[in-house]
């Protein structure tokens, strides 16, 4: 019997081993893959399951371009998957008595206050399920060097976003939140963030290698990835320091990752049980049927399993936390490129091994309950996570619009980054994929705009998202068809100028004139005058801008900024044209045609103006 028993013991053993062995080779075989096909130049993983599994590893080149290959103690930036040591420390400090989540977070501010117009308050609940109801600011969260680094309540303080919606309205991601929940951890706990994340966080799990700290020249040291587009060949991306730290500002190692999955696996050392459960289940949702979050991850649904995930995307670095509580399995692993053609893969992968693969199960026709579906649903949508009070508005149209439409059938197709989704009604204003079931969207009529919420996919996962409807005229579509031909009498200028002096100058060689017409000259002024300032605008203005977009990070351009005030002469500019025009109207030598261009040449000039004014950059305001 005590010989069975051994084998027994000894064959679950093996089973085991056998069964890591071939899962973490596989894992293994998919980073070299992608490191052989040019998806990612290297990589690192931390891998725990439970009484089964405990692993990391280091695959590829650090540094493509020196070949420097990455090893176990190499630093990857992971972006917001660092907003997860944010949530703990909040959380650490509600498990000692001195934070609460559902108090008004200006009871914990004392130098400055949030300004909230709504009767509901911000709270860290708010804070920590991106749900406060803030506009995002994108413009100056980075420092171009450690030395122009702001301190962090300064930072927040000056760079303080307002509030669009009331709080606990919806789901809007926001780095502000993070921001604003670490320096509440700060404040309360009487130090630094970055040192109470070391003491408190860091050094009880064995983190030694991890950090906030990256030089200015990082790039040069080997102990650093360096971050990578992926182009015909990895082209490299300087990255900056973060001004807001908590929403995401560590660089961390595999080995030191290992020690952390292995804690939120666990449960051992950081959090009380009530507190790792708010960091596991579900704080807020836009919608009963939408994934939402917990107190820092995303949530995901496939079938009867509720797991966690929380991704990290910054310049040049990729990263997903994964952690599956009911299987007590949790994975890590960041990449030194930001484009996702590599996780996609590596996240189906990990789903399957899981058994949590997308299961497209049939809609069940009894629990429909269908409506007439509205007709304004179909349009154009931008994501709401945006700043509508500066140059940022603009800007955001171009980060992952939708167009919605409506078959005759009734099914709502979604038109997205190039992907068709298409969602069947089960109710009024909720939808249900017919590619995953588990995925929904919903319509929803908040301060008399229509919103439209779902779980957007991203990388084999869902991120909670919202999009609010534009007009026509305001879309991404319209602006890229109908802006540019607007402008053409404005462009066309130069060439106009160059054919009525052509046309004169024959007249007089003709001898039908006897001078070129010194007063029908004098109406040009005006037209060169408006036509160099909206020449220098777009050169000295608008070019450097829109050259560097992922560079307004660290702020805007120094170029741009010399020109900041040049659209208000253009006021005056287009008001003495138009006196000219009316002056010289009734001038016999004056032709009719001419007179015609410069009204269409005044109308174009007003939508350059209305254009500049209606996206915040007449008076630059950021």
């Amino acid at each position: 019997m005590r010989y069975t028993k051994l084998a027994l013991t000894m064959t679950c053993f093996i089973g085991i081993n056998i069964y890591a062995y071939s899962f973490t080779g596989k894992i293994d075989s998919l980073f070299n893959d992608g490191i052989q096909d040019n998806l990612i130049p290297g990589g690192i993983l931390a891998l725990n399951i439970k009484d089964s599994i405990s692993y990391s590893n280091y695959y590829g080149l650090s540094d493509y371009s020196k070949k420097i290959r990455t090893t176990d103690s190499t630093l990857f930036q992971i972006g917001s998957v660092g907003k997860i040591f944010t949530s703990i420390a909040v959380l650490q400090l509600v498990d000692k008595g001195l934070l609460n989540l559902d108090v008004e977070i200006n009871h914990y501010l004392d130098d400055w206050k949030i300004h909230n117009p709504y009767d509901q308050p911000v709270t860290l609940r708010n804070l920590l399920t991106h749900s406060a109801g803030f506009n995002d600011r994108f413009i100056g969260y980075q420092a171009c060097s450690n030395k122009d680094m702001d301190k962090l309540g300064e930072h927040l303080a000056k760079r303080m976003p307002s509030l669009f919606q009331s709080p606990g309205t919806e789901i809007n991601y926001s780095n502000y939140s993070y921001a604003l929940a670490g320096y509440i951890v700060a404040q309360v706990s009487g130090i630094p963030y970055e040192m109470y994340v070391k003491k408190n966080i860091l050094f009880p799990c064995g983190m030694l290698n991890t950090t906030f700290d990256m030089p200015d020249n990082y790039e040069e040291i080997n102990i650093y990835a360096k971050g990578y587009k992926t182009r015909e060949t990895f082209e490299f991306v300087k990255n900056y320091p973060r001004n807001i730290n908590p929403a995401g500002g560590i660089l961390t190692s595999a080995k030191d990752m290992l020690s952390f999955v292995q804690e939120l696996v666990d449960h051992q050392t950081l959090l009380s049980n009530t507190s790792y459960k708010l960091l596991f289940s579900t704080q807020f949702r836009t919608h009963k049927k939408l994934t939402g979050y917990s107190l820092g991850f995303e949530e995901q649904k496939e079938g009867e399993l509720q797991y966690w995930v929380k991704g990290g995307n910054v310049q040049g670095a990729l990263s997903f936390l994964i952690i599956l509580p009911q299987l007590k399995a949790g994975v890590f692993y960041a990449v030194n490129t930001q484009t996702d053609n590599f996780s996609t893969i590596l996240n189906r992968f990990l789903k399957s091994q899981f058994d949590v693969a997308s299961k497209n199960d049939v809609i069940n026709s009894d629990n429909k309950k269908t409506a007439v579906i509205p007709s304004n649903y179909e349009g154009f949508y931008r994501n709401n996570r945006h700043n509508r009070e500066s140059i940022e508005d603009f800007f955001s149209l171009f980060l992952n619009p939708i167009h919605v439409s409506i078959t005759p059938n009734g099914i709502v197709n979604l038109n997205m980054d190039g992907k068709s989704l298409n969602y069947e009604q089960i109710d009024e204003r909720v939808f249900q994929s017919q590619d995953n079931s588990n995925h929904y969207l919903t319509f929803n009529m908040i301060d008399d705009e229509l919103h439209l919420n779902l779980d957007y996919p991203f990388s084999g996962f869902t991120i909670p998202a919202s999009f609010v409807k534009v007009p026509e005229y305001k879309s991404l579509d319209f602006i890229n068809t109908y802006y540019p031909s607007f402008l053409i009498p404005l462009v066309l200028y130069p060439l106009i100028l160059l054919i009525d002096f052509t046309y004169r100058l024959f007249l007089v060689l003709r001898k039908r004139i006897s001078s070129f017409g010194k007063t029908d000259f004098h109406f040009h002024i005006p037209l060169i005058i408006f036509f160099g300032l909206f020449t220098l605008d777009i050169l000295f203005f608008l070019v450097p801008i829109f050259k560097n977009v992922e560079g307004l990070a660290t702020g805007m351009p120094e170029l741009s900024g010399h020109f900041k005030y040049l659209h208000i002469l253009m006021i005056p500019s287009l008001v003495l044209l138009v006196y000219y025009l009316l002056n010289y109207w009734k001038r016999s030598t004056t032709r009719l045609v001419f007179k015609i261009y410069t009204i269409i040449f005044i109308l174009s000039s007003c939508f350059w103006l209305y254009f500049l004014m209606d996206w915040n950059f007449f008076l630059v305001i950021y």
